[in-house]
């Protein structure tokens, strides 16, 4: 999904250690900037965690860890407001999607997991009190989604699905004034990045696949009408941050690329006011959290 796997022994197993990220203003001040939030996964159990650091480097903190807490978590989503993380955690078939409280505490399960699946990418509509997220898998596209779950009652709808819709689908990006959800999808060659109305219809395809590439992570900028993006690649030269206009036309613009800057780029994070882009860069003992 947001990361390769292998195949061992009739189960898909991660191959390396994966960052995911979310920016928050922290409290009225911006002294030391924005706190990110992001997850850490790894096969290696202990690993696992949801952490947050100040966006100048300062005051890092594990939130929760191991495999009492997760089963190699991807996305995170911030409910500021009422104190909450929400965390995408993926392995097939014992999964879910979680929720903490900001200091890693209350584990509750939101989203039990599905059998053959695994769970990506969040757009959290605080508002709404609803959470969207995707559904994934490597073995049954019947199974690639997205879904929604109304966080007041645990109730789970199904606003797209299937190989006509996507080619497994990882992360996810809300204009709720707008009514819309931008979807990576992210199988080489054949996904996109795609849009669809919060109701899971109108599907328009915002950037097309490209040839040994996948697109993983999202960041709307709503008042400035674009879209960046992240281009992950086993060859290195594809590596990539790009943005794309949402006007008419879509027009995709490069920012930085290549192994100058890269190890396969997975997650964003946006700091509009600050002109500021944080990338989740994945690759093991060589990757980490960048800022551009």
């Amino acid at each position: 999904m947001k990361q390769r796997y292998t195949l061992v022994s009739g189960r898909l197993r991660r191959v390396g250690l994966l960052f995911l990220l979310v920016l928050m203003a922290s409290g009225g001040a911006w002294a030391q900037g924005p706190r990110l939030y992001y997850t850490q996964g790894s096969g290696t159990a202990s690993l696992d965690a949801a952490k947050a650091v100040n966006a100048d480097g300062t005051a890092g903190a594990t939130l929760a860890t191991a495999a009492s807490n997760f089963s190699q978590p991807t996305d995170i989503a911030v409910d500021k407001l009422n104190g909450y993380i929400y965390v995408a955690d993926q392995y097939v078939g014992s999964g879910g999607i979680l929720r903490f409280t900001t200091a890693g505490t209350g584990r509750t399960v939101i989203v039990p997991p599905t059998a053959g699946a695994t769970y990506n990418g969040l757009a959290l509509d605080v508002a709404g009190n609803r959470l969207f997220f995707t559904q994934g898998s490597a073995t049954n596209s019947a199974l690639d989604a997205l879904k929604v779950v109304n966080l007041a009652t645990s109730a789970v709808s199904v606003l797209a699905s299937g190989p006509s819709s996507f080619t497994q689908p990882t992360d996810l990006a809300l204009d709720a004034a707008g009514g819309l959800l931008y979807v990576a999808d992210q199988y080489v060659g054949t996904g996109g990045i795609l849009r669809f109305t919060t109701a899971g219809t109108g599907r328009t395809v915002v950037v097309p696949g490209l040839a040994n590439t996948d697109y993983n992570g999202l960041a709307l900028d709503v008042t400035g009408n674009r879209l960046f993006f992240t281009q992950g690649s086993a060859v290195a030269t594809l590596d990539a941050l790009k943005v794309v206009s949402l006007a008419t036309g879509f027009a995709v613009t490069q920012l930085a690329t290549g192994a100058a800057n890269f190890t396969q780029p997975t997650d964003l994070a946006l700091d509009a006011a600050g002109g500021l882009l944080y990338v989740a860069d994945q690759y093991v003992g060589t990757g980490g959290i960048l800022r551009f």
